[in-house]
């Protein structure tokens, strides 16, 4: 039902991973700095997004 909603849906999860790679197409993440924060914006799937960042599921 979700994933044929063809508009934006915003959800924030840091540890239900199923769900972050049945829906999400685009990750958006905040890393904190000394100035504030850093966005990262990254258009692909989760696991797209974890390979790019040499991370393992």
């Amino acid at each position: 039902m979700i994933s044929s909603f063809d508009k934006l849906i915003l959800f924030c999860s840091n540890h239900d991973r199923k769900l972050i790679s049945a829906y999400a197409n685009c990750i958006i993440e905040l890393v904190p700095t000394n100035k504030g924060a850093k966005v990262i914006d990254f258009k692909g799937s989760y696991e797209e997004y974890l390979a790019s960042r040499g991370a393992k599921n």
